[in-house]
């Protein structure tokens, strides 16, 4: 197995992260936010992740599909039993996941 090291945001780690990972080249500008996202569901701070959300549609698919890529291994997100959000956003979130499947379907390499 090969292991490589890239820097972030170089061309390099770009390329890797729309070609491998099926991530939008728009949603590079937004990498790291999601760790603060992390940080405001771990204290329930419902109304700043939905301002975050409501803002920037980049932004927001980039975080909704972030969501559903930790769920299987972190287990559910607290804002995903505030009612705002399901109602808003669940549906938007399975939309986000075939999209990027589909552009990851696309970008693999064989």
């Amino acid at each position: 197995m090969a292991l490589f090291s890239m820097t972030v945001g170089s061309a390099q780690w770009k390329r890797f992260m729309i070609d491998c990972i099926g991530h939008k080249e728009e949603w590079l500008e937004f990498y790291g936010m999601h760790l603060e996202f992390e940080k405001m569901d771990a204290k329930k701070r419902f109304d700043d992740m939905m301002h975050l959300l409501a803002g920037v549609h980049d932004l927001r698919d980039y975080l909704l599909w972030h969501i559903q890529l930790t769920r299987p291994v972190f287990g559910p997100w607290n804002i995903e039993s505030h009612a705002p959000f399901v109602e808003k956003y669940s549906a938007r979130m399975s939309e986000v996941l075939a999209e990027h499947n589909q552009r990851r379907g696309r970008g693999r390499r064989g």
